[in-house]
């Protein structure tokens, strides 16, 4: 079918798929975004901060810069806030760990809000760690039910 025959349903079409195109490029986001769990809760589109140990939060990576966000895998790195729990976690005090390299993975589509959400988070400390945390690890993280973001 020729542009003519279409009359000017062409160049609506047209403009409409641009604005679409214009509309994901600024927000830097699309429908098929993929989101993260950040603070347990609530999932947010390249968060800034992670809650790793949702029960209690003593570990967070924080100030989180993202070189890649895609729709299958995320990486960035950021900097840990980690409870050293000393004597217990209560009293204990917030220490900082620079260099924390981040990646999310296993994206799923979430049943409760459709939302398609990472979740697994692999951590790697590449330089000073905590004593008693493992240089690399993996947390898993269940689809969300309140749907925000």
């Amino acid at each position: 079918m020729s542009g003519r025959a279409l009359g000017g349903w062409g160049s609506i079409v047209v403009v409409g798929g641009l604005v679409a195109l214009l509309a994901i490029s600024a927000f830097g986001q699309s429908v098929t975004s993929v989101y993260f769990p950040s603070n347990c809760r609530n999932e947010r589109f390249k968060p800034r901060t992670i809650v790793v140990t949702c029960a209690d939060a003593n570990f967070q990576i924080r100030q989180l810069r993202w070189q890649r966000w895609a729709t299958s895998s995320a990486a960035g790195h950021g900097s840990a806030r980690i409870n050293d729990c000393q004597p217990n976690c209560d009293p204990g005090r917030f220490r900082s760990y620079r260099q924390v390299v981040v990646r999310l993975t296993h994206p799923i589509t979430c049943r409760a809000t459709g939302v398609r959400q990472f979740t697994r988070l692999h951590y790697t400390f590449t330089r000073r760690r905590p004593p008693d945390i493992p240089i690399t690890g993996v947390q898993l993280y269940r689809c969300v039910t309140q749907g925000g973001r």
